[in-house]
């Protein structure tokens, strides 16, 4: 793309040249330019090989010579339009993209020295932004791990910013090219009956749209799509309309990005989930954007037959799975890859084969399993994960994401709270309750549920135990499957096992995510003068506050059962270091009248108990 920018005259690339380095000078270390005008294009003379030489002794003489000897006289020297863009070439290579960013904010805005245009075509300015919004978007999901883990505790290097300082400069970008003279942002009221300066091209919207939607911006997102419209009016919006541009359709109005996905409260847990950042009321059904799809795939295509590819089918999936049609999500992928929801491949199903468009991607089968997962069908979700991997070779070793996702989605829709499940339990079991409630409010506590009579308490228990096993047998599940793949440390995955720890403390558990986690801190640790020690700096951080999180859950247990004893030696023998082993042992200590109280009560508690027995003892 970069090799067919356009030429430019001298009069115009000299200051741009200039303008370029002032503008990466102070931010990006970019390879020296003035060696390219000294590069020399070797020639051989004309006729050479066909000229056999006649002795040895030619030969090594000719051997002898420089081979500057044979070079050309003519040295063209690059103009000053290659050379700045053998420094943009550079940014993209070294992955600058914050200072490429700066430097089209600069360029585009009207008091620039230079014009853009007289270097770069349009679709060589859209191809270079969308560069830089396919990173934005990189930073964004590396962010969110980030808020998520230090939402529980865990401090991270990583932050929002350089995502939001990313996206504000694709925004400026816009607005120059669009508004010129008009300063400010890019959504400013004044500028929605503007005339733009500028004619956006189908690269350009799905520039736009695609970074709105991650960064869950749904109605920026769809104020585009309605630009787009305005722009190529009677009936020429769809001539203009990509494949990405569809699959961003479905994404946008038909819940077919599942990062985006909102979980409203439920019987069992009463918080929401809701990763957007704006309010968004223009859904649509997934089949009205499927239908729209269709009845124009001739203008895309030339040909009015729906050609269906992975990436079409893995958006469709996940605006099923959005809609709760776990039917159609099933009926979908055994018609396409021969998978039951039982996870069984039809014998008679002919697979496709690598380089077929319907091949499963790493994608797909995430949204496959995120989509089960999500509709509560666990065993399904599963099975398709082991059925995917067995009959397709998908590897999951490099899909730390796809696990993030997975995890993600597991700990969400099987969280519950006890008080809710008695709540609910009440309601099902029609429960003659001692303490009268009104409609709709009922709050009563386990104590005042036993004061009825036909509360069932052991089917209020086992109601319990179901859920708590559910929740642990499916996390457990891919827990194995994590490692057995080896994609690599993820702290959303340490944290949701830490989670499970937490809330059904088991000795053996705790120890075996604890060695895990020893690995991952001795994979990880450099020396302190290694030339990559930064880089390895906000892991490894990572990795020990879980650590001494899961020390502190273990050391909790052993101390509300009574097991004082046992506390320092576990600190000795499994703290990574002396520092960690210092710290441990003060929290230990400021733990222990919490601990001794606890011990107290259960004495306390059993003394009761065999009063109780003797007694009985005697009267029987």
């Amino acid at each position: 793309m970069l090799a067919s920018f356009s030429a430019v005259s001298k009069r115009q690339t000299w200051p741009l040249l200039c303008f370029f380095r002032s503008v990466t000078s102070a931010t990006a270390s970019v390879s020296t330019i003035s060696h390219a005008s000294e590069e020399i294009h070797e020639k051989s003379p004309a006729g050479t090989n066909e000229t056999p030489l006649a002795t040895k002794n030619s030969l090594v003489f000719l051997d002898s010579l420089a081979k500057t000897h044979f070079a050309s006289v003519h040295k063209p020297q690059p103009s000053e339009a290659d050379l700045v863009k053998r420094e943009i070439s550079t940014l993209l290579k070294n992955k600058s993209f914050e200072s490429l960013a700066r430097v089209l904010v600069k360029w585009t805005s009207v008091s620039s020295d230079g014009t853009w245009q007289s270097v770069l075509t349009h679709n060589e300015l859209s191809y270079l932004v969308n560069k830089i919004v396919n990173h934005q978007i990189g930073l964004i999901t590396k962010a969110g791990t980030s808020i998520m883990v230090h939402s529980n505790g865990i401090q991270s290097l990583s932050s929002m910013a350089p995502a939001r300082d990313l996206r504000e400069k694709v925004r400026s970008i816009y607005s120059n090219l669009l508004y010129g003279e008009l300063r400010g942002h890019l959504y400013l009221r004044n500028r929605r009956n503007a005339v733009p300066a500028f004619r956006l091209s189908a690269l350009d919207y799905e520039n736009l749209i695609s970074m709105e939607l991650n960064n869950g911006k749904l109605d920026l997102a769809s104020k585009w799509f309605q630009r787009m419209e305005l722009q190529f009016s009677e009936g020429l919006y769809y001539q203009h309309m990509t494949q990405k541009l569809w699959l961003l359709k479905f994404q946008v109005y038909s819940g077919g990005l599942s990062s985006l996905w909102k979980v409203e409260p439920t019987d069992l847990y009463e918080l929401e989930v809701n990763p957007r950042r704006s309010r968004f009321k223009a859904e649509k059904k997934w089949l009205d954007v499927f239908d729209d799809f269709v009845c124009h795939q001739e203008l895309l295509l030339a040909s009015s037959k729906v050609i269906f590819d992975t990436n079409l089918l893995t958006v469709m999936l996940s605006s099923m799975a959005h809609s709760n049609n776990v039917a159609q999500v099933t009926k979908l992928v055994e018609q396409n890859w021969g998978i039951s929801s039982r996870g069984k491949m039809d014998s008679k199903f002919s697979k496709p084969q690598q380089g077929d468009p319907l091949f499963p991607t790493l994608d797909l089968v995430q949204t496959v399993v995120v989509s089960m997962i999500y509709n509560k069908e666990y065993i399904s979700g599963l099975a398709y994960l082991n059925a995917f991997q067995e009959h397709y070779n998908i590897d999951l070793s490099e899909s730390k994401h796809c696990w993030d996702q997975l995890f993600r989605w597991s700990e969400i829709t099987t969280r519950f709270s006890e008080f809710r499940a008695l709540q609910y339990f009440i309601k099902q079991t029609a429960t003659t309750l001692y303490k009268p409630v009104d409609e709709g409010e009922l709050s009563i506590t386990l104590e005042e549920a036993q004061r009825s009579v036909d509360f069932d308490y052991e089917g209020y228990l086992k109601f319990v135990a179901d859920l708590t096993n559910q929740r642990t047998k499916l996390i457990g599940e891919l827990w194995k499957g994590y490692h057995q793949s080896q994609p690599g440390f993820s702290a959303r995955v340490y944290l949701t096992y830490l989670r499970l720890l937490e809330e059904n403390p088991l000795d053996e558990t705790a120890y075996e995510y604890l060695s895990a986690l020893a690995l991952e801190h001795r994979l990880h640790s450099v020396s302190t003068d290694s030339f990559n020690k930064s880089a390895t700096n906000d892991t490894i951080y990572k990795i020990r506050t879980l650590y001494s999180k899961g020390m502190k859950a273990l050391i909790n247990e052993k101390g509300m059962r009574g097991e004082l004893w046992q506390i320092q030696p576990l600190i000795r023998k499994w703290s990574l270091d002396d520092t960690m082993r210092e710290r441990l042992g003060t929290w230990a200590t400021s733990q222990q009248p919490r601990f001794l109280e606890a011990m107290n009560k259960k004495n306390l508690t059993m003394t009761g108990e065999e009063e109780e027995d003797g007694f009985l003892g005697l009267m029987s």
